[in-house]
C-alpha cells in the first residue's frame, strides 16, 4: 500500500480542482480526511480511460455504503442542494444527469470515507465544483439501461406540501 503524506487545500483529486484530462500527470488518488488536516494517498490511481472531451472529477468524502452501492460503469444523477441567497428557503435541483462513473475508491474499513470519480464536460465539471463549494451533492444511482433525461422541477418545502 503507497502511504504519502501529501500538503493540500481544496478538492482531492489529479489538480487542486478536482479534475484531470487525458495528460494528467497525477498517478494517486487519495483519502480526504478532515479539514485542516493534510490528505494521505491511499493507493495508486488506476490508468483511468477518460472520455474524449470529458474530465474526471473526483468526488470524496462518500460514505462507506454508497462506495458500495455504486460501481464502475454505472450512470448517476446528481443533486444538489442548497440555501438560496437572501432566504430561509432551502431548495434542490437535479444539477447532473446520466454521469458516467469511471471508478469508485473504497476505504478498508466502513467507518470511513471513500471516493468516487465521474467523467464530466469542462462546462459540466464546473458547474458541480461551484456546487461543491455552495452547497451539498448527493448522487443517485440510475437503473441498468435508463439513459432518460428527465424534465424535473425544483424541489422545496412549498412544493412538497403543494403550497404556493
Amino acid at each position: 500500500m503507497l502511504v504519502t503524506t501529501l500538503p493540500f487545500t481544496g478538492m482531492i483529486g489529479c489538480d487542486k480542482y478536482g479534475m484531470a484530462s487525458k495528460n494528467s500527470s497525477s498517478d494517486t488518488v487519495a483519502e480526504f480526511p478532515k479539514e485542516g488536516k493534510e490528505m494521505v494517498a491511499s493507493k495508486p490511481l488506476k490508468k483511468l480511460t477518460i472520455p474524449k472531451q470529458m474530465r474526471a472529477i473526483v468526488l470524496s468524502g462518500i460514505p462507506w455504503a454508497e462506495t458500495e452501492f455504486i460501481k464502475k460503469d454505472d450512470r448517476v444523477d446528481v443533486l444538489y442542494t442548497f440555501r438560496i441567497p437572501n432566504e430561509m428557503r432551502m431548495v434542490t435541483v437535479t444539477l447532473l444527469q446520466n454521469v458516467l462513473v469511471l471508478e469508485v475508491l473504497r476505504p478498508e474499513h466502513d467507518e470511513k470515507t471513500g471516493a468516487i470519480v465521474l467523467a464530466l464536460s469542462p462546462k459540466d465539471a464546473q458547474y458541480l465544483a461551484l456546487a461543491l463549494n455552495m452547497g451539498s451533492i448527493k448522487l443517485l444511482q440510475r437503473g441498468e439501461g435508463d439513459l432518460t433525461l428527465y424534465t424535473m422541477q425544483i424541489a422545496d418545502m412549498q412544493n412538497l406540501f403543494g403550497q404556493k
